[in-house]
């Protein structure tokens, strides 16, 4: 996969999540009832702290939020590698409004319809939904994992991790399993929106036709 220099919105996306990871680190018990994603009880009764610390303002404070070196590491990692070159298709504004609406939508899929009821954090939904957006973009892109010594086209690679979360997530929740404390739930649902935000632009842009 080809390198690209940092993008102004990518960069700008990477020091706030810094930021944040630092904020949070430093100051956990004041910030964590508007950094977490507590899932709401409104559909699946998630018993005795659903609505109770639930807040709206944490659909979006979620995402930016991390509390482990390699959880940020990762995502971060992988917003660098794939963002620019997306920003740039999109151009800034567009690339911004995808990530926030992809963001946003994933958190609500977690915080209503996720069976199960850990809270969340992370910027994960986010940056799996831009990847659906990256396989449409750069079909062709070949991507490579540190641990296996073969490369695959990218949306291959998107089919492949989202039937995997999916079936992750039957698994965890007919055994009840925390997976591992990892929201495939939160994976699955980014790419999820990634695909609708996709279809919905496809249709914006007949419309200018």
């Amino acid at each position: 996969m080809p390198r690209f220099n940092l993008t102004p919105v990518v960069l700008n996306l990477l020091i706030i999540n810094v930021l944040v990871f630092i904020a949070f680190n430093i100051f956990q018990e004041p910030l964590a009832e508007w950094l977490i994603l507590w899932k709401s009880d409104l559909i699946i009764d998630r018993g005795y702290y659903g609505m109770q610390l639930f807040k709206p303002v944490q659909l979006v404070t979620a995402f930016f939020s991390h509390l482990e070196l390699f959880h940020i590491a990762f995502n971060m990692l992988a917003l660098v590698s794939f963002g620019p070159p997306l920003e740039m298709v999109l151009g800034p504004k567009r690339f911004l409004a995808s990530y926030l609406t992809i963001g946003v939508g994933s958190s609500v899929l977690l915080a209503f319809l996720d069976p199960s009821i850990a809270p969340v954090l992370g910027a994960s939904g986010a940056i799996a939904g831009m990847l659906v957006l990256f396989a449409a973009y750069f079909p062709q892109t070949q991507l490579g994992l540190m641990f296996l010594p073969f490369r695959f086209p990218v949306r291959k690679f998107v089919i492949g991790a989202a039937v995997l979360s999916a079936a992750l997530v039957i698994i965890g929740a007919t055994t009840g399993s925390s997976m591992g404390g990892i929201s495939h739930f939160g994976h699955l649902a980014g790419m999820v929106v990634g695909f609708i935000y996709l279809q919905f632009d496809k249709v914006r842009k007949i419309g200018k036709r």
